[in-house]
């Protein structure tokens, strides 16, 4: 069966065509879209409609339709309502995606924090040319991760959060603040579990680590290694297999760690370079295009650990700087080099730095002023 959004746009004629590329972009994935109608009769229609999934434009208010109607609603009212009803057992729990333009976002979205919780997703309508094939995976994931929390919660099981997450006996390896509460109760609505999956685990470095992180933190150069693929396939055993993992590759950084010390059990990969990581798993795997990755600047520390936010390099914990970014208590912090805060390119990509990192950078900074003068 394919996954089916349903897509609410004031202006559906005009984007059709980014729907139709989404569409297109998705094996087995339908996209309809169509205008709202006022909020008592989209309610009903939604209540009884067939769909996976919801897409919603931000504003739904703007545009009036071929008729000339015009609803009087936005989409964190309708998202409020649907989340309200599936909390109640009215309505079967599914993602719902907001999607607009950049302004929109900026002017209202941004400055409400109240609804954020109420989307799984959010998209700029203006990235949809470049980025289809990856929103797609991603709203089929969603909608394929709803499905299973929706099954899980359906039956008596034990341990549902350690079931969605694929690990037996979760919380006594991760932090139990991660699921707090709803780590063994079914009777919360799937959106909940989905939500703290999502922004506790999913989308922050700490338990779980992407794909760029794990790359830094075997030390390897991903561009520069034809064997990367055959590595990570190596290391499948520390891949993360719970719900949203498809879209959303992830690997547990626990069990990176010990796949690592069997590797190399004389040293912790945090004490080694990025050549001596490399050249212990070339070794051990016998994959001989694995490339070291090489530090941002010369006479930077090689025992990478991070990566820089801003230019997407391996960093070690040296020669990064926190930015001030929020993030849940067991997740790692974002950072940038300090080449990238010396040039400030944070600045200019909308970050500050973390204010306990400010006394570091200033004085940094007199002492590049000292060297101009001299």
């Amino acid at each position: 069966m394919p996954i089916r959004y349903l897509c609410l746009d004031d202006d559906a004629r005009a984007v059709r065509p980014i729907v139709e590329l989404l569409q297109q972009s998705g094996p087995d994935f339908e996209l309809e879209v169509r205008t709202p109608a006022n909020f008592d009769d989209e309610i009903r229609m939604l209540l009884k409609a067939e769909f996976d999934g919801l897409l919603l434009d931000l504003r739904l208010d703007r545009t009036a339709d071929e008729s000339g109607a015009r609803v009087n609603y936005r989409a964190l009212s309708l998202a409020q309502e649907l989340r309200t009803r599936m909390t109640e057992g009215e309505m079967t729990s599914r993602p719902l995606v907001l999607w607009s333009v950049d302004d929109n976002f900026q002017l209202s979205y941004d400055k409400d924090e109240t609804g954020h919780d109420l989307f799984d997703r959010k998209y700029y309508k203006g990235s949809v040319t470049a980025d289809a094939p990856r929103m797609a995976a991603e709203l089929i994931d969603l909608a394929l991760g709803y499905k299973n929390i929706n099954a899980l919660k359906s039956r008596t099981i034990k341990n549902i959060y350690s079931r969605l997450i694929d690990l037996p006996d979760a919380f006594s390896i991760i932090d139990p603040r991660i699921a707090n509460d709803i780590a063994e109760n079914r009777s919360y609505p799937a959106h909940a579990f989905a939500r703290s999956i999502l922004q506790n685990l999913i989308f922050g470095a700490g338990p779980l680590i992407d794909e760029r992180l794990l790359a830094a933190r075997l030390g390897v150069d991903i561009e520069a290694s034809d064997d990367w693929e055959r590595l990570k396939s190596k290391l499948s055993a520390t891949k993360y297999t719970g719900t949203f993992g498809n879209a959303w590759p992830r690997w547990w950084m626990f069990k990176l760690l010990a796949a690592f010390k069997e590797v190399h059990p004389s040293s912790p990969i945090q004490r080694l370079e990025a050549s001596e990581r490399v050249s212990a798993l070339k070794s051990a795997f016998k994959l001989s295009k694995l490339t070291a990755a090489h530090p941002l600047v010369d006479g930077y520390d090689a025992r990478f650990w991070f990566v820089c936010k801003l230019l997407s390099k391996p960093i070690a914990p040296t020669d990064a700087v926190q930015l001030s970014v929020e993030r849940r208590e067991w997740q790692d912090g974002i950072y940038a080099s300090v080449k990238s805060i010396l040039d400030r390119t944070h600045k200019s990509e909308g970050y500050e730095i973390h204010p306990f990192e400010q006394p570091r950078i200033a004085e940094m900074m007199a002492a590049l002023r000292d060297d101009e003068k001299k």
